[in-house]
């Protein structure tokens, strides 16, 4: 299976179930109506903002989902991202 690259701005992202911080705030998947939670897998050259692994609230309907190897993706600009969630 080849490796996924996104070009200049962009942000290749998956579903998270849920979400937990070190301080105790969850997110539960089923509260997630407005937004989305997603782990970012990849980015293109040209993102500053987020890197591989970071945890980010995206709008609900947004970007273009395919699937790869199983796995269904998120491509998106790094402008649609929201913000991190961070432990």
């Amino acid at each position: 299976m080849k490796a996924i690259t996104p070009m200049f701005d962009r942000v290749v992202m998956t579903p998270r179930e849920d979400f937990v911080s070190t301080s105790g705030i969850h997110i539960p998947k089923t509260d997630t109506e407005r937004v989305r939670i997603m782990n970012v897998t990849a980015t293109g050259a040209d993102v500053k903002s987020v890197r591989v692994g970071d945890v980010v609230l995206v709008p609900r309907y947004f970007g273009a989902e395919f699937l790869h190897g199983g796995t269904t993706y998120t491509l998106a600009r790094e402008i649609d991202i929201l913000g991190k969630l961070e432990d």
